[in-house]
């Protein structure tokens, strides 16, 4: 039996043990291993999908919540909620969700419900990977720019912006880290969707403003003190190019990024210069353009 710790508003409510299957209402279940991930928010296991109780010969993650405050809670709706829309082989798949009851390890206090979700399984994340291993060469950069690019305009092309895209948020699809994939979605929203009132919209980590602290666009800093600020899809294309820039050289730059890190002859820089630009109107203004200018380097 696994178990997952719950806490409530930092409070630990204990152990408790997850049951080995999950069930949805369109007849899938998933048959829950050992856990691979332990995040902030939530622990992600391995898990094998059936169909009707028949194995699908499918594998995939099962990410169970384990911070129960409102702000968590909605924070994971809302990401189930976006996978639902999205399809491209460089955004992890989602598959089926629901909720389940987790059984406390200590006797006289009551189960608990908490969401989960299946969806499809990658490898380490790009951040933990650059620590690991060091930068990306130039020719692995471009190589997986097209599938960077690819993701954050599938998920354009939907109508909703990321407002969190970081190194920790793109993981490798596949062993031979050769291809990214784009995951967690939980404060992501229709451009013109306004959710300054909801829970997951106050959701921080170390200060006030939704978003990634290094990695974070100028109007992502401004909507924190004011939520009539406008955030577009080209706040998304600025934290890209903050991206780009750690994949490249294991650097978070903190403003201008220095020339004399550039792998590339300046050339990267002049790229992420452009997509970092304090106005969202002298960014590159599309993804094929990030995507025409990396291949041309």
């Amino acid at each position: 039996m696994r178990f997952i710790e719950l806490f409530q508003n930092n409070r630990s409510l204990g152990r408790h043990d997850v049951p080995d299957h999950v069930h949805a209402d369109n007849g899938l279940s998933y048959r829950i291993y050992g856990a691979t991930r332990m995040g902030g928010n939530g622990v992600v296991f391995d898990a094998a999908e059936k169909l009707h109780d028949v194995a699908t010969g499918k594998s995939c993650a099962v990410k169970v919540l384990k911070q129960l405050n409102p702000a968590r809670i909605d924070r994971f709706n809302n990401e189930v909620r976006v996978l639902k829309e999205l399809q491209s082989p460089y955004i992890s798949a989602h598959s089926a969700s629901g909720t389940v009851a987790v059984v406390p390890q200590v006797q006289g206090t009551q189960e608990v419900v908490i969401p989960w979700v299946a969806m499809q399984l990658g490898g380490s994340n790009m951040r933990q990977h650059v620590e690991d291993h060091g930068p990306l060469s130039m020719q692995q950069l471009k190589s997986i720019t097209f599938g960077l690019c690819s993701a954050v305009e599938h998920l354009h092309s939907k109508g909703f912006i990321h407002r969190d895209i970081k190194p920790d948020n793109f993981v490798w699809r596949t062993a031979a880290n050769t291809a990214p994939m784009m995951i967690d979605f939980g404060i992501a929203k229709r451009q013109s969707e306004d959710v300054s009132a909801r829970p997951m919209d106050t959701f921080t980590r170390v200060t006030e403003f939704v978003g990634p602290v290094f990695f974070s666009s100028p109007e992502l800093i401004e909507y924190a003190k004011d939520k009539a600020y406008p955030v577009d899809y080209r706040s998304d294309i600025f934290q890209l190019g903050k991206v780009l820039w750690y994949l490249g050289t294991g650097k978070v730059s903190a403003g201008v990024p220095s020339r004399k890190e550039c792998p590339a002859d300046g050339k990267l820089r002049e790229l992420v210069l452009a997509m970092i630009d304090d106005d969202p109107s002298y960014r590159p203004q599309a993804l094929s353009e990030v995507r025409d200018a990396m291949n041309a380097i």
